[in-house]
């Protein structure tokens, strides 16, 4: 599981200089983003506004819509509805969730803010799902680097951070001792979402004794080779970096007799940042 340190986020460099889009909804609707969240990962934003009306993000053309409990072929579409608009530079923005009947079933050129459909009504414990996908690249991009920024001022919550091997696992705090070996390095942290809700952050960063070893950011997603793998300049398998149960893995991190300096940084899309440093006593 070594993961090489991200020197530049190309896909974050590329998308910026291309195309910049407005938020579908009113951003205090984000329930979830990019990221490992809600007991998945996800490869958009979902947004929790019932019955609001859906904005096209950007110009573009409305490529592709369908509200029926199938597409054309027989697939289903399990949130009952999808449709797709092509921007310039070959991205696209994708929705799902949205309400049936609601949804424009013209095709053709759209504008920034002209409307899409509708989003679910409370009762139906649906949500709408938002997408941008690179098609030229062929995976997904997080939207948080096409969208305005948020009016946040809040942190993101470090939970825990834990070594890990085998079936052993010690939860860092003042004053802990680790023997001496490879040891998994395990991050629990998240951004809370403007409904309140854990999401996952924008950027980790792990420095170890002054130097930087794992420089991760949320900016990727796409499938290679039958696997789904996360963050352009690492191209790592999720299989590989995420645990079960959510928590991202770094390493493995070899520790020898000592001290060590540990500091985590987690920083969300808005800039704000969390930051711990631990004094370890490796034995």
């Amino acid at each position: 599981m070594k993961r090489p340190i991200l020197l530049v986020p190309a896909v974050f460099i590329l998308v910026m200089g291309l195309v910049a889009f407005e938020w579908p909804v009113d951003p205090s609707s984000l329930r979830f983003n990019f990221g490992f969240s809600g007991g998945s990962f996800k490869r958009g934003s979902e947004l929790g506004v019932p019955d609001a009306v859906i904005s096209a993000p950007a110009d573009g053309d409305l490529v592709f819509a369908c509200d029926a409990p199938r597409l054309p072929g027989g697939y289903p579409l399990p949130d009952g509805s999808l449709a797709a608009i092509s921007h310039d530079s070959g991205m696209m923005s994708i929705y799902t969730g949205i309400q049936p009947g609601s949804l424009s079933s013209y095709m053709g050129a759209v504008r920034t803010g002209d409307p899409i459909g509708v989003a679910p009504q409370a009762v139906s414990g649906r949500f709408v799902s938002f997408y941008v996908y690179d098609s030229r690249e062929k995976r997904f991009v997080n939207p948080f680097i096409l969208l305005p920024k948020m009016g946040d001022d809040k942190p993101p919550v470090i939970r825990s951070i834990t070594f890990r091997s085998g079936k052993d696992e010690i939860q860092l705090d003042r004053g802990v001792s680790v023997r001496q070996g490879a040891w998994l390095l395990v991050i629990d942290a998240s951004d809370m979402s403007p409904m309140g809700l854990p999401s996952a952050p924008f950027e980790l960063r792990v420095v170890i004794d002054g130097s930087e070893r794992f420089h991760t950011v949320y900016d990727a997603a796409w499938a290679s080779s039958g696997e789904s793998h996360l963050f352009s300049a690492q191209a790592v398998p999720e299989k590989d970096f995420f645990l079960a149960d959510g928590r991202a893995g770094f390493g493995p991190v070899s520790l020898t007799r000592g001290t060590m300096m540990l500091t985590v940084i987690v920083t969300d899309f808005s800039g704000n940042k969390r930051e711990v440093t631990y004094s370890i006593q490796v034995q």
